[in-house]
């Protein structure tokens, strides 16, 4: 079921015109596209109310119950990394000589 919302959400936000960069479990991580952080907290929160009388207007109609649900904005990130599984490793110098070497001396030296 919590997957469903989470993809339903997202939904949800790709068809206002928002970029979902992540979603995972519980969360989603939207673009905002506002360079000022109040405006953007105020967007969020305003972005939410909407998101909730629509998300409960699907469980009526998709469920025929009363919606008990409630999404919430959580925090507003200035900046956000995500790292892709398959890319090199993040972190400092030492992390990715460790990778290397747990890799073998000859994958790690052709860049593998």
């Amino acid at each position: 079921m919590g997957q469903k919302i989470l993809l339903w959400s997202k939904r949800w936000f790709e068809g206002a015109g928002f970029e979902v960069l992540y979603g995972d479990t519980d969360s989603l991580f939207v673009r905002s596209a506002l360079a000022d952080a109040e405006r953007a907290d105020a967007r969020a929160r305003e972005l939410v109310a909407s998101l909730n009388i629509d998300l409960a207007r699907y469980v009526a109609d998709e469920w025929r119950v009363e919606s008990r649900l409630e999404l919430q904005f959580a925090k507003l990130y200035l900046r956000l990394f995500l790292r892709a599984p398959d890319t090199a490793p993040a972190g400092p110098p030492s992390a990715t000589r460790a990778s290397c070497t747990a890799r073998g001396r000859r994958r790690c030296q052709e860049g593998r």
